[in-house]
């Protein structure tokens, strides 16, 4: 895994960790915001990450679903470029009902309500989001390059790696 540097400074002036993103996608959080405030973001193959207590959640947890899917629509909202937020109000709603549908056709009810409370809470957050993704997209000094193919077509034709 890579794992995360930055000087303190860094750290304190992009407020850290957001505390709602609990257990999931705080990392990924924090080095957008990096990038967007222009620092350098990288990672390191070496390194090696121990978790204290071991994994927050099991693979099936209809928690971990809720959280994945909220804290990942909290990062879209706050990060994402206008164009990039456009893109996703389109496809992530029809991405996320197509999860639900998924994890109701294998029996998974709790998973597929789970999604329904990603987004309930995410609407809750909405107001706060829009504060907190003015301050962060007030002083843009890049846009974050985004993979421009599809995850799920390289995953289904067995590229399961990024070397980029």
């Amino acid at each position: 895994g890579a794992a995360l540097c930055c000087r303190a400074e860094v750290f304190r002036k992009l407020n850290g960790f957001s505390a709602e993103f609990f257990a999931h996608q705080e990392e990924i959080d924090l080095c957008w915001r990096m990038w967007l405030a222009g620092y350098r973001v990288v990672g390191e193959p070496r390194s090696k990450v121990y978790h204290y207590g071991g994994a927050t959640r099991s693979v099936d947890s209809p928690f971990k679903t809720m959280l994945n899917h909220r804290n990942n629509l909290a990062m879209l909202y706050r990060c994402a470029s206008p164009a990039q937020r456009l893109l996703v109000a389109v496809m992530r709603p029809l991405l996320d009902f197509a999860a639900a549908l998924s994890y109701l056709a294998q029996g998974k009810t709790k998973s597929a309500k789970a999604v329904w409370q990603a987004w309930c809470a995410f609407l809750r957050w909405h107001g706060r989001l829009s504060a907190e993704r003015k301050a962060i997209r007030s002083d843009v000094k890049r846009e974050a390059p985004i993979y421009k193919g599809s995850i799920v077509l390289r995953y289904l034709l067995g590229r399961r790696t990024f070397q980029e």
